[in-house]
């Protein structure tokens, strides 16, 4: 795409204080831009626990410091209490940008990204609000890479939030043609699977930006369906133990007398039907998967 698409033709979308929503033709959300409210101090935050985030060596453009399972459960442990402090610290960021606005601009997906709550392991939890995980970008000075943040859930919104000595940067959107400014206390949401990205243009001050960067993986989703399937498996095998059991115990006068005068042919039809009610079962736990989805 960026051999065929000249990024100096794009409509270029100037920040605001007002926010700004980009649809498609059928008016679902593409992407929304928004200045947090100052009020709150969710820049200040981030600048004033930037000395808590760990030194990591990484490449040029790559998609920042994580701070995933593997992180946390480091042998060492001489990064988790410093890890833990600065998400304590700037949970009222990731509050805000998942209860308030990820709330109102998409309900379903708000409940959605909520429910992998329920099917994570008991020692884990999401680390950003709704958001599973997060990665940082440290004293960005050059325009990145156009990129598909691939691993991305299919069509969730990730949020990008920048702080550091700079004032303005470029977040170019490819297939769109748009090129929206992001200034410093600036948020974007958008869609990073869907969206070839990347950022340009850093301008003001000493010219280095810092970004945070909330998605979720498409992974958390396909375990979790998993695990809802397992666990209503259980409860299917669980339940027909216990009718098989209180069939025992009941009377066998009147299923004696069934038994002498039923046909032979019975017995099969009987299973047979035991095998449409478990593909019934099977539609019905497809269903409610089909359900999960904000499509």
């Amino acid at each position: 795409m960026k051999d065929t698409v000249d990024p100096a033709t794009f409509t270029v979308i100037p920040s605001t204080e007002h926010p700004h929503r980009i649809e498609d033709k059928r008016g679902n959300l593409l992407a929304y831009r928004l200045r947090l409210p100052h009020h709150l101090q969710l820049i200040e935050t981030l600048e004033e626990t930037e000395q808590l985030i760990p030194k990591h060596g990484q490449s040029q453009h790559k998609r920042g410091l994580a701070f995933t399972k593997d992180y946390r459960d480091d042998n060492t442990g001489k990064n988790v209490g410093r890890a833990d402090e600065w998400f304590r610290r700037n949970q009222k960021l990731f509050d805000y940008l998942g209860g308030t606005v990820l709330r109102n601009l998409a309900p379903r997906m708000y409940q959605k990204f909520r429910s992998v709550r329920t099917t994570l392991d008991p020692l884990l939890r999401p680390l950003c609000g709704v958001w599973a995980g997060c990665a940082i970008n440290q004293h960005q000075t050059d325009d990145g890479k156009v990129h598909l943040d691939w691993k991305d859930t299919l069509l969730g919104l990730n949020t990008v939030v920048g702080w550091g000595d700079y004032e303005t940067a470029t977040l170019n959107l490819w297939q769109l043609g748009v090129a929206l400014e992001v200034r410093k206390g600036d948020a974007v949401l958008f869609l990073g699977r869907i969206l070839s990205h990347n950022a340009v243009g850093i301008s003001g001050g000493a010219r280095r930006r810092n970004i945070v960067d909330c998605f979720i993986h498409e992974s958390l989703f396909q375990d979790g369906d998993a695990k809802v399937l397992q666990r209503k498996e259980v409860k299917r095998q669980e339940e027909q133990l216990q009718l098989q059991s209180r069939l025992r115990a009941a009377p066998t006068e009147l299923s004696e007398a069934v038994d002498e005068d039923a046909e032979p042919d019975e017995q099969s039809d009987n299973e047979d039907n035991g095998e449409s009610m478990s593909s019934l079962a099977a539609h019905e736990y497809q269903g409610h998967l089909e359900q999960l989805d904000y499509q």
